[in-house]
């Protein structure tokens, strides 16, 4: 139990709730951080590690309420609504469906990539101190193709789209493709380098970043979880967890993917939804990349980690399903190898799923809520939580010190779903 009170709670120790904590640390406020399980051990551990600034286009593009009706009936597929008919999923999609449409996907990525082109570059200034362990690697994300036509198609749509967006992005022949990395089959006819993107090894980065917390003062607890949120007068009170109550200046909630929660907690709207995720690890092949990559026509990616291969791919409604079905395992490892070489034995290492927050605008949710004042939320950072972590962090801290936000906050507060038609 702890009543001894702190500057800032933070609750929710996966990797967004340690960037806050860290930059909160760093303002010079002293922080405890709780989590309802083991720190880091969500998708703050079994992700692919791509840290990519290129991934401004959002969810919600023209198309994809098609592919969302299809999969209906198809259980192998990589964007995939398993059938069910829960109100709040129902409420998400509607939302969700109404912003398919360009001129509203443009919008957000308008947004979006202020704030990830801020976190590729505090990354970078982070990684510049021998102190940060992350395993960071700074070569690009490599885009592989098998069909000529898929791969002109992709150049005359997103990448189009991204390039008018600002995004760098070049593409590469297989020769050129041969030079940058091993390890790419032949059938490969040509690839997109996004030369601004990076990969970490994100369990590394996550213990690295979590020992200069403690180092610095922090507390941090396990298998705390939140039971209540008094609220007095439009201000928090005090957390009751079920190992006793934290009381603090203000209180920072990085619930990930069960920010719902904030509607029993706050009486707060914050409509995340559980997008399932898997990887797998296996053993690294004898050629093996040395590039981040990803094989659009099948929607996985692949990481070349100093101890395996990572491969991961899917995004699944279905609740929260905890389960990790074969035929998903062998889907990945049946995707890569049509693009690389693989490990001459196929056994499987490690076998993992999580479920990554998302919004139904494609946006993460950072700000103060004007209901709870010495409240702030950062959650719904959809596939990109481990890319934006360090902006988030810094965004968090600049609104805990009331300092002017490093970017413009407003595309991203917890009370723009309220307003929502």
């Amino acid at each position: 139990m702890s009543d001894e009170s702190t500057d800032v709670l933070v609750i929710g120790a996966g990797i967004i709730g340690l960037a806050s904590a860290y930059y909160l640390q760093r303002a010079g406020l002293r922080v405890k951080l709780i989590d309802q399980g083991e720190p880091g051990q969500a998708c703050s551990f079994g992700n692919c590690g791509h840290i990519c600034p290129s991934h401004i286009l959002p969810l919600a593009v023209p198309g994809i309420p098609g592919k969302a009706l299809r999969s209906l009936f198809d259980s192998n597929a990589t964007f995939r609504i398993a059938p069910q008919m829960r109100p709040a999923l129902l409420r998400w999609l509607y939302h969700f469906w109404r912003r398919c449409e360009s001129g509203t996907a443009l919008r957000a990525a308008r947004h979006l990539k202020l704030l990830l082109d801020a976190s590729a570059a505090e990354y970078r200034n982070l990684v510049s101190d021998p102190a940060l362990d992350a395993g960071w690697q700074d070569a690009g994300n490599l885009y592989l193709f098998r069909s000529e036509r898929a791969l002109r198609e992709y150049e005359s749509t997103e990448l189009a789209q991204l390039r008018d967006l600002g995004v760098t992005a070049k593409v590469v022949s297989p020769d050129r493709i041969r030079s940058l990395t091993p390890g790419v089959l032949p059938q490969v006819c040509g690839g997109v380098l996004f030369s601004g993107d990076a990969f970490l090894q994100p369990d590394r980065l996550y213990q690295s970043w979590l020992s200069l917390l403690k180092a610095g003062g922090a507390e941090v607890r396990s298998h705390t979880a939140v039971r209540e949120v008094r609220v007095s007068d439009g201000r928090i009170d005090r957390v009751v967890t079920e190992k006793g109550e934290y009381v603090a200046d203000q209180y920072v909630f990085a619930l990930g993917s069960w920010s719902a929660q904030l509607q029993r907690l706050l009486k707060l709207d914050i409509p995340v939804e559980p997008g399932k995720g898997y990887s797998i690890m296996v053993d690294r092949p004898a050629a093996c990349p040395s590039l981040a990559m990803l094989f659009p026509e099948h929607n996985v990616v692949a990481t070349p980690f100093a101890s395996g291969l990572r491969l991961g791919s899917i995004m699944e409604f279905a609740g929260f399903d905890s389960s990790i079905p074969e035929r998903r395992v062998r889907q990945l490892l049946a995707s890569a190898e049509q693009f690389i070489e693989m490990p001459r034995e196929r056994a499987v290492r490690q076998k993992w799923m999580g479920w990554r927050p998302m919004t139904w605008d494609s946006l993460p949710i950072i700000g103060r809520p004007r209901s709870v004042r010495n409240a702030l939320v950062a959650a719904g950072h959809n596939m990109l939580g481990m890319t934006l972590a360090p902006a988030t962090g810094r965004l968090v801290a600049d609104l805990a010190m009331e300092r002017t936000p490093f970017v413009d906050a407003a595309p991203f507060s917890p009370d723009r779903f309220g307003d929502s038609p």
